[in-house]
């Protein structure tokens, strides 16, 4: 092989380096953008699901805990005057 050979060689060897480095760097960027993109649409799902949660869910939750409480006032009542009324059908049993 000739010195002239030789580098033509080399020559095309490395055009065909930098087409694959080219490649290889529009990939790159391309995922980059991709993975930006997914980010964006994940950011702004992730925003919608706490508004949905701030808005609809946690007042939802604080009328649940709100009516459990007055219900369990209501039972304390209930037991209470069952109670009273326990001990008055027992002293005049007595």
């Amino acid at each position: 092989m000739t010195n002239e050979e030789f580098q033509k060689l080399v020559l095309e060897k490395l055009d065909k380096m930098d087409s694959r480095q080219e490649a290889l760097e529009n990939q790159v960027a391309a995922f980059q953008q991709f993975t930006v993109d997914q980010f964006s649409k994940l950011d702004k799902k992730i925003t919608k699901t706490n508004l949905v949660i701030e808005n609809k869910i946690q007042p939802a939750i604080k009328a649940l805990a709100e009516g459990q409480t007055q219900q369990q006032g209501q039972l304390d009542r209930i037991e209470a005057k069952v109670s009273d009324h326990e001990e008055i059908i027992f002293k005049r049993i007595k």
